[in-house]
């Protein structure tokens, strides 16, 4: 994790970087005991930057994203998107784009 500047061109480059995160995703339809298997898999596979949460909710005319966060550090849960680092914004990212490819 690090701080960023902008180039000349605009384009963000990482300044005192010193780890790298890897998001781990886990898609879930049904909550059953396989699907929870596969989630405590996930969450003793190693050091844990953060977790969260993120969903689709759908009404007849609209999609609403929601997201829960956690940080195992400091224990604090985090609803919403206010206040998020560049790699949770890399991570909500990530998922709506696979949600507009699955549809």
């Amino acid at each position: 994790m690090g701080s960023y500047e902008l180039d000349a061109q605009g384009k963000e480059l990482l300044v005192d970087g010193q780890h790298s995160v890897a998001s781990r995703s886990v898609m879930v339809t049904v909550l059953d005991k396989d699907v929870l298997e596969q989630l405590r898999q996930q969450v003793d596979a190693g050091p844990l930057a953060y977790l969260m949460i993120l969903w689709i909710e759908q009404s007849t005319n609209e999609k609403r994203l929601g997201i829960l966060a956690f940080d195992p550090v400091t224990s604090q849960t985090r609803v919403g998107v206010a206040g998020l680092d560049k790699a949770q914004q890399s991570a909500v990212s990530d998922y709506l784009q696979r949600q507009a490819q699955s549809e």
